[in-house]
């Protein structure tokens, strides 16, 4: 029952803005072109509520919210798809969407995908505007070392890691208290370095997501090794 009562009327009425976005791509494309739009119509069916404009255009709700369409004059359908066959005047031939030269009616075909994707980076912009993009911020103990140049995003390194220069270590990675990130590493994402591991190398690079802390993708010299036989002398990395 609840997803007829929750997700279905928010289906609909996303879908509902969504096609008279599109459909009015179309329109006011055609519009520009001087093409006459008889009926402009937010679903299929029966007609439920509509009016006609002082261009003649009747627009309408309709009882199947499932789409919508734009019928344009000399159409035998509401896809557009072919001309109806009707005798035109000289007068409504100029203003008929069959008509029209070539460049003109893909225009208008072209009107409603880009009505969308215009559409969207508005919606988009001002999502990430008003509520920002997501972020995770970096999280870094006090006692941690933190040679220069280096670069953190999104990650957590605890009291008493190390980070030489030049390292990078990305978002939702763990560096853990004790743990070793030489000069030049990358801990790349969803990446956890427990304590006395060091990631060592130029560069050393541990593979995202990696199950196994030991487990590398090779690069120059790297190498992954779960031992405290080397903290001193990594200590003096800057």
């Amino acid at each position: 029952m609840s997803l007829f009562t929750t997700y279905l009327p928010y289906f609909v009425l996303v879908l509902t803005l969504l096609v008279f976005v599109h459909e009015y791509g179309h329109y006011w494309v055609g519009r520009r072109f001087g093409i006459h739009a008889e009926v402009f119509s937010i679903g299929f069916g029966p007609e439920l509520i509509g009016w006609t404009d002082r261009n003649g255009t009747r627009w309408k709700i309709s009882a199947v919210p499932l789409g919508g369409y734009v019928k344009f004059l000399g159409d035998s359908d509401a896809t557009s798809a072919t001309p109806s066959g009707e005798p035109l005047t000289p007068e409504q031939s100029k203003r008929a969407f069959f008509s029209q030269p070539l460049y003109a009616r893909a225009a208008v075909v072209l009107g409603g995908p880009l009505a969308n994707l215009i559409f969207a980076f508005v919606v988009l912009t001002a999502v990430f505007f008003v509520a920002g993009e997501p972020y995770t911020p970096t999280t870094v103990g006090d006692e941690c070392v933190i040679g220069h140049k280096v670069h953190l995003e999104g990650c957590i390194v605890h009291n008493g890691a190390l980070i030489g220069s030049g390292s990078v270590v990305l978002h939702n990675a763990v560096v853990e208290a004790g743990a070793l990130v030489g000069a030049g590493a990358v801990v790349t994402n969803n990446m956890v370095v427990p304590a006395g591991a060091m990631a060592l190398g130029i560069p050393a690079k541990i593979r995202e997501g990696a199950a196994n802390p030991d487990e590398i993708m090779m690069g120059m010299l790297s190498y992954v090794e779960r031992s405290k036989r080397y903290r001193t002398d990594l200590r003096r990395l800057d």
